[in-house]
């Protein structure tokens, strides 16, 4: 299926600017990650978390196995060899993952570029075969048999190990220096962020939604020029049930004889699946809406911002440390939510117009063309 370069600037580019946003959002709103060091819940927290929180990482998770589906077609038609170029392409992004997660112990691409691997291990399987190992690790498979397992042995593992590692480096954060942060998150805030990921159950949603982005790709059913309302419905509605039924089930466990811990389990559980089915639901929403001219045009007002993703991203992590942490700002104590939900409104129409200006006169955002030279080990233009 080819590949219509038109559409994929407009469609795929302005879903990751809308993912983009929504990780901005949410980031903002839990002050960087030091809401959770005094967490004071309200209804600016529960909307946000509600729409956004482990939907938009969900959403870009997709979205790179889109891009990997494109870059990989685009490099077969020119006779390059793909997955030498984009096994180098992840190692330069974990490379920059790891040097920015220093500043900002919350940094996803780290995960997004080891977890690429899987795809370059995996792209050789059919369309049917990479749908059905996605499904496995949507559903959280390893974690169901871990919990299953404890349960069966009668075995608690008590508190998840995310939770004092975490506690260490939101210390930092909140009162270190920048270079107590540097030093806490070259280790301890890296062990942190994979812990939570793995005790989660979140890594394992990510690698699901990436395989299935990859696999959807290959369809070519995001690539139609207008893709069909009952197409999106049906899927919407299957979302709907999927929601509606983790719902049910979040409250109907509260009665089983379990543990804590094996209860926090299965929560997370069915807490992926809630917030993958919104996800879904949200680019239903979204695609939707991209057939409507006028709306068409609204929303690829944010493909500027998904185009330059990378940029933005670091970018918005330098301004909210500075904002928020101990050693600058300090605001993470005093600024409320709805304050920081303003500021993020502001800021993000901000970068969208820096974003358009930038691409009217370049090419690729910096770091994109810093990622890019590195890839291809010259100077592109």
């Amino acid at each position: 299926m080819s590949v219509i370069k038109s559409l994929r600037y407009e469609n795929i580019d302005a879903l990751r600017g809308f993912a983009l946003m929504g990780l901005f959002v949410v980031h903002m709103v839990e002050y960087f990650e030091l809401y959770w060091y005094q967490p004071k819940p309200g209804w600016v927290h529960d909307v946000v978390f509600g729409l956004f929180g482990g939907k938009a990482y969900a959403m870009f998770a997709m979205l790179f196995g889109v891009s990997f589906y494109i870059l990989q077609h685009s490099k077969r038609m020119s006779g390059e060899h793909f997955s030498r170029l984009f096994t180098r392409r992840l190692a330069i992004l974990c490379l920059l993952g790891y040097l920015h997660g220093l500043i900002y112990s919350g940094d996803i691409l780290l995960v997004l570029g080891v977890c690429g691997f899987l795809l370059v291990v995996l792209q050789g399987l059919s369309t049917r075969m990479l749908a059905v190992v996605a499904l496995l690790f949507i559903l959280q498979l390893p974690l169901i048999v871990h919990v299953a397992w404890l349960v069966g042995q009668g075995l608690s593992y008590g508190e998840p190990l995310h939770y004092s590692v975490m506690g260490q480096t939101f210390e930092a954060l909140a009162h270190g220096s920048l270079w107590d942060v540097i030093i806490n998150n070259s280790a301890n805030g890296q062990l942190g962020k994979w812990l939570f990921f793995v005790e989660s159950g979140r890594l394992y949603t990510l690698i699901g939604l990436f395989i299935a982005g990859y696999a959807i790709a290959r369809t070519g059913w995001l690539f139609k020029k207008n893709i069909p309302y009952k197409d999106l419905a049906l899927i919407a509605l299957m979302a709907i049930g999927i929601i509606v039924l983790c719902d049910f089930l979040s409250h109907r466990i509260q009665a089983w004889q379990l543990a804590q811990a094996e209860l926090r389990s299965l929560h997370g559980v069915i807490a992926n699946y809630h917030n993958t089915a919104i996800m879904v639901l949200e680019v239903c929403v979204l695609l939707a809406l991209y057939n409507l001219p006028v709306c068409r045009r609204l929303l690829n007002s944010q493909s500027a911002a998904g185009r330059m993703s990378l940029t933005l991203y670091v970018g918005q992590s330098i301004v909210g440390v500075m904002l928020f942490y101990g050693y600058a700002g300090g605001m993470y104590d005093s600024m409320p939510q709805t304050t920081a939900l303003g500021g993020a409104v502001i800021c993000w129409l901000v970068q969208l117009k820096l974003a358009q200006y930038w691409l009217a006169r370049h090419q690729y955002g910096p770091l994109e063309w810093l990622w890019r030279s590195l890839t291809y080990g010259r100077k592109v233009s």
